[in-house]
């Protein structure tokens, strides 16, 4: 059985990510109003993909603090489209 077509609908396309909370890393803290172009680049050994992101955006959550050990910010970004790009573009090189 193959699809001939795939009815347009909305779609989201979300990022969830952890990284340590430095100085460094706190500008990711509240992405909201404005949203940063970002990209991702993951390789397996082989092949690189690239993942780019026109507009993403992350809600400002505060980062847990579990006791005495390092602190990690938990992002769950929403990627968004911008006037020419989709909300995520992938190449494999």
């Amino acid at each position: 059985l193959t699809r001939s077509e795939i009815p347009a609908h909305d779609r989201m396309v979300s990022l969830s990510v952890q990284i340590p909370y430095t100085p460094d890393n706190q500008a990711f803290h509240n992405l909201t109003v404005d949203g940063v172009v970002g990209e991702l680049v993951m390789a397996d050994g082989s092949d690189t993909y690239t993942f780019d992101f026109p507009n993403i955006k992350t809600p400002a959550d505060t980062p847990a603090v579990p006791g005495k050990s390092e602190l990690f910010l938990g992002l769950n970004f929403q990627c968004y489209r911008d006037d020419s790009d989709p909300e995520i573009t992938i190449t494999k090189t």
